[in-house]
């Protein structure tokens, strides 16, 4: 087995960035989620409730991420919040953690979604949350995303679901981090594995939502594939699982083309 893609989302439920090598850190790739579009109340906004948010695509750059839409451009420096300023409580699900206020991210979101409160903040440094201790070990951390630091997904298992569904699904519906070449659903059962030499962990199987279910480029919804994974991918619990949430156990830089080796393997739980 080997990684065939790296992605990282710069600005939560936004567009992401296809990158031939990604820096990893504890708390999952680097520029991955460090950006969040809130509410007045510091609530996160998705793709599951304000679909706009898919008209904006992002690209790294030297020092910052540009964020680009119909109704303009963006660009937050890397280092923004590292400088400081008013900080705010924020949700994510729910945990609360804090984000620093971007003034002009803040206006763009706003022309964007057609909305007069709502917010851009950025992650402070050092100011990333627990991961679930049901799943995660005691200096497990990650930032915006919603529970785990990587999202690692199968191209088999989506090429499978394709033919189940006998339509063409691009993997962005799906917005993995890391992607690999392998036998169908081949990371329900990677407990424990190598990519690139580095050490993870798949520790919960990813419950997909609505979001699947809208055209990446067009935003339109319908109904698959959560129809058609429903029919073969229901847990226990009624929810519908797809990819392996995992947790990088050391830091340092993972590549396209990297072997995946000392797969330990489980059965998926949930």
């Amino acid at each position: 087995m080997h990684v065939t893609g790296l992605f990282v989302y710069p600005i939560k439920s936004c567009g992401g960035v296809s990158l031939p090598a990604a820096e990893v850190t504890r708390a999952g790739l680097r520029h991955d989620r460090r950006l969040m579009v809130v509410d007045g109340n510091g609530q996160f906004l998705s793709q599951r409730t304000h679909p706009r948010l898919g008209r904006v695509s992002t690209r790294l750059e030297a020092a910052g991420v540009r964020a680009l839409s119909p109704e303009g451009e963006l660009f937050v420096p890397f280092d923004f919040a590292a400088a400081g300023g008013l900080m705010r409580p924020v949700q994510v699900w729910r945990d609360s953690l804090s984000g620093v206020p971007h003034r002009e991210g803040t206006h763009f979101f706003r022309e964007v979604l057609e909305l007069p409160d709502v917010s851009l903040v950025a992650l402070p440094e050092d100011g990333e949350r627990v991961v679930d201790p049901r799943f995660g070990q005691a200096l497990d951390r990650v930032g915006f995303a919603d529970a785990y630091p990587v999202l690692l997904m199968g191209d088999s298992s989506v090429r499978d679901l394709e033919a189940r569904t006998g339509t063409s699904l691009d993997m962005r519906r799906f917005r993995p981090n890391v992607t690999f070449e392998g036998a169908p659903y081949a990371e329900d059962r990677m407990a424990e594995f190598r990519a690139g030499g580095l050490p993870f962990r798949g520790v919960k199987r990813c419950d997909r939502c609505v979001l699947t279910t809208l055209h990446p480029d067009t935003q339109e919804r319908g109904l698959e594939p959560l129809r058609t994974l429903a029919g073969y991918r229901r847990g226990d619990d009624g929810k519908v699982y797809l990819g392996m949430n995992v947790i990088p156990d050391a830091e340092g830089t993972l590549r396209v083309g990297d072997l995946i080796t000392d797969v330990t393997e489980r059965e998926p739980h949930p």
